[in-house]
């Protein structure tokens, strides 16, 4: 998924990021981008031809990073349902501290682009065991006689 950036686009896509994440795509503007990253327009338009192309990059990027440590979770064959569902959790409340504004990046892509996110769920976290996991708990449960919980979440059966 990751290609090898030069510096300058590094720099640049450090600089895109930070302002997508804070005032959202529409609300950037690549005056905005050359501005931040200390770089002039031409040589923003000659890495990324466009801003939409650099917004999809870092979009499939972050996304891509963040089910990436998501899935290492899921596909633990060592730790239950349960520790997932703590350890997914966990992971998630790191990188709200990490980047405050990501989760509105997030709701406002899956509004304005979900096909693009689909794709990366697609492949990745419905291959993982996660999914087998849940499943399984799922006939588990209906199977059951009593009404042992597959998992509690405070008083919720799963």
């Amino acid at each position: 998924m990751k290609k090898d950036y030069s510096e300058t686009e590094i720099k640049i896509k450090t600089a895109a990021k930070s302002l997508f994440l804070e005032k959202g795509y529409s609300a950037t503007t690549t005056r905005d981008i050359s501005k931040e990253s200390e770089i002039n327009l031409a040589l923003l338009n000659y890495y990324f031809t466009s801003k939409k192309k650099l917004f999809e990059i870092i979009m499939l990027e972050t996304f891509h990073d963040f089910i990436s440590k998501m899935v290492e979770v899921y596909n633990d064959e060592k730790s239950s349902l349960e520790e997932k569902l703590e350890l997914t959790s966990s992971k998630y409340i790191d990188m709200i501290i990490a980047e405050p504004h990501l989760p509105t990046f997030v709701v406002n892509e899956l509004k304005n682009n979900p096909s693009s996110i689909l794709k990366i769920l697609k492949g990745q976290i419905m291959e993982s065991k996660l999914v087998d996991q849940y499943n399984d708990c799922l006939l588990y449960t209906s199977d059951a006689a009593d009404d042992t919980p597959c998992v509690d979440l405070g008083g919720r059966r799963i």
